[in-house]
């Protein structure tokens, strides 16, 4: 309920690489940022595909009031002339856009700030998740297409074992 200043960056450090940055939008909104390092590149593509999901969902009537999520690949104007640490080549920006709405009522203010302050684990939970997912499918794909192999192949012609009368065996030529 304070009054904000536009521009204000708090820098939060949150793991020795990342960083959470807390700006004020004005009086209606807050920034938030993070920078993810991802020392993966496929855990990149996935979290880019599952944040792009953030962005989607908003479209969605019941879901439009949601806040505004955004990935960048390079840190986003808000941190210009900020010290950003080390952010290299696998650095990701994370930003959030809280607005009134999302902190006018103490319970909406304190699940916000929650949710926020829980998003990198929920972000890298689902990262792996989605790879488990995902190689548990191949597994099973590829156990298909060898059993798909496996009959495909001719069946050995068994040779057949001739006897006599008496039941003694006989040599195949």
């Amino acid at each position: 309920r304070e009054k904000r200043v536009a521009g204000a960056t708090l820098r939060l450090p949150y793991r020795p690489d990342e960083n959470i940055f807390v700006r004020a939008g004005g009086e209606d909104s807050v920034v938030v940022i993070f920078s993810v390092v991802f020392a993966d590149k496929n855990d990149r593509v996935v979290a880019e595909v599952f944040l792009r999901e953030f962005s989607d969902v908003r479209r969605d009537q019941g879901l439009h009031t949601s806040p505004v999520v955004t990935l960048h690949r390079s840190p986003p104007r808000e941190l210009d002339g900020e010290d950003l640490g080390k952010a290299g080549d696998d650095t990701v920006y994370i930003s959030f856009v809280l607005f009134q709405r999302h902190f006018a009522q103490r319970e909406k203010a304190e699940a916000s700030i929650t949710a926020v302050c829980q998003f990198r684990t929920y972000l890298h939970y689902h990262i792996k998740a989605s790879k488990s997912f995902m190689h548990m499918r191949m597994r099973s794909r590829a156990e298909d297409l060898l059993g798909v192999l496996n009959r495909s192949k001719p069946a050995p012609e068994a040779i057949a074992d001739k006897k006599t009368w008496s039941g003694r065996s006989m040599a195949g030529k």
